[in-house]
C-alpha cells in the first residue's frame, strides 16, 4: 500500500507530460499519452491541461507560432485486479499567430480513446526492499474530431485540424521499479494512424520516457513527489493517397523534463514542464519550444 500511495500521484502528472506530437507545418496530430494512473486498481476521474509550443525556424517560412492547448477527461474503471479500461475524451485550442499580425484559432471535441490495459507483474518483488510492476496496455483511437482535409485552403498544415479523421491503434506497456522511496518509471506507446476517406495518411508516432523519482511525506495524507528524466519521440512522415511522403512532415526529439506531484487524500495534482534538448521537425523548419502541464485527478 505504501508503494502504491507513493506512486499514484506520479502517475497523474505522467498522464499529460507525453508531448503532443504535431508541428508548425504539418506533422501528425498526437495524442497525449494514457500516462500509469491505470496500473493500480484505484479508479479515478482526472482533468488536465497541456500546452505545446511550435515557430518556423530563421530562414524557414513567414515566421509563424503555433500553439497547441489540450484539455483533456480522463476515467479509469477496474474490470478486476488486473484487466482495466480507460476513457481519455480531449478537447483541443489551436491557435496560430502570424508575422502580420493576424491569428487563426480552431477548437473543439478532438478523437476519442478507448484503451485496455492487462497487468503482467503485480508488484514483483525483488529482494526485501525492490518491486517491479509491468502492464501491457492497447486500444483504439476513434475520428470523433472535426477534420477538413481541405484545410490547406486556408493557408494552415494539415495537423491543424481538431480530429484527424481516421482510425488509430495505440500500443503501449509501462514499467515501474521501485526501490524503498525512490523509482524509476519506464514507458512506451505507439500509434498507428489509418488512412482518412481521401486516402491521406498522418505519421506513425513512437514515444518513450524514462522518469526518476523519489517521495517526500509530511505526514500521511500529504506527500511530494519531484521526479526529472527524459523523453523521446519519433513520427514519421505523413503520406499522401499515392504513398509519396509529404513535405515538411515527422521528426523527432529529446526532452527534459521535471515536475512536482502532490498527493492529498484521495486528490492528487500534478505539474510539469519540458524542454528540447535535441530536436529534428519537418526537416529542420520549425523549432519546438517548453511543454507545460499540468492535473488534477480523483481516485475512488
Amino acid at each position: 500500500m505504501a508503494k502504491r500511495l507513493l506512486l499514484l500521484p506520479l502517475f497523474a502528472l505522467l498522464s499529460w507530460q507525453w508531448a503532443l506530437a504535431c508541428d508548425a507545418c504539418g506533422c501528425s496530430i498526437g495524442g497525449n499519452g494514457i500516462g500509469l494512473l491505470g496500473i493500480y486498481r484505484t479508479n479515478f476521474v482526472g482533468l488536465g491541461w497541456q500546452t505545446v509550443h511550435f515557430q518556423s525556424a530563421p530562414g524557414h517560412g513567414a515566421g509563424s507560432e503555433d500553439y497547441f492547448h489540450t484539455l483533456e477527461l480522463s476515467v479509469r474503471y477496474h474490470l478486476s485486479d488486473r484487466f482495466k479500461v480507460l476513457v481519455y475524451q480531449p478537447y483541443r485550442l489551436n491557435h496560430r499567430l502570424n508575422s502580420d499580425g493576424s491569428d487563426q484559432r480552431l477548437d473543439g471535441m478532438s478523437d476519442t480513446r478507448i484503451l485496455g490495459s492487462y497487468t503482467v507483474f503485480q508488484n514483483q518483488m525483488l529482494g526485501s526492499q525492490t518491486s517491479l510492476f509491468l502492464e501491457i496496455g492497447a486500444g483504439l483511437k476513434l475520428p470523433v474530431g472535426a477534420y477538413n482535409p481541405h484545410i490547406h485552403d486556408t493557408n494552415l498544415p494539415e495537423n491543424f485540424n481538431i480530429g484527424n479523421g481516421s482510425w488509430g491503434y495505440i500500443i503501449q506497456p509501462s514499467l515501474v521499479l521501485t526501490h524503498q522511496k525512490v523509482g524509476i518509471v519506464l514507458n512506451g506507446i505507439y500509434q498507428h494512424h489509418s488512412r482518412t476517406e481521401l486516402d491521406y495518411r498522418f505519421g506513425h508516432q513512437l514515444t518513450g520516457q524514462l522518469l526518476f523519482f523519489a517521495e517526500a511525506a509530511l505526514n500521511d495524507n500529504l506527500k511530494f513527489i519531484p521526479n526529472a528524466g527524459l523523453t523521446l519521440e519519433q513520427i514519421t512522415d505523413d503520406r499522401y493517397a499515392n504513398d509519396k511522403p509529404v513535405s515538411g512532415t515527422g521528426g523527432n526529439g529529446t526532452f527534459f523534463s521535471a515536475g512536482l506531484n502532490v498527493k492529498l487524500g484521495n486528490w492528487m495534482i500534478g505539474t510539469a514542464a519540458s524542454l528540447p534538448v535535441k530536436q529534428s521537425y519537418s526537416n529542420g523548419e520549425v523549432d519546438a519550444g517548453s511543454r507545460l502541464s499540468a492535473q488534477i485527478s480523483f481516485t475512488f
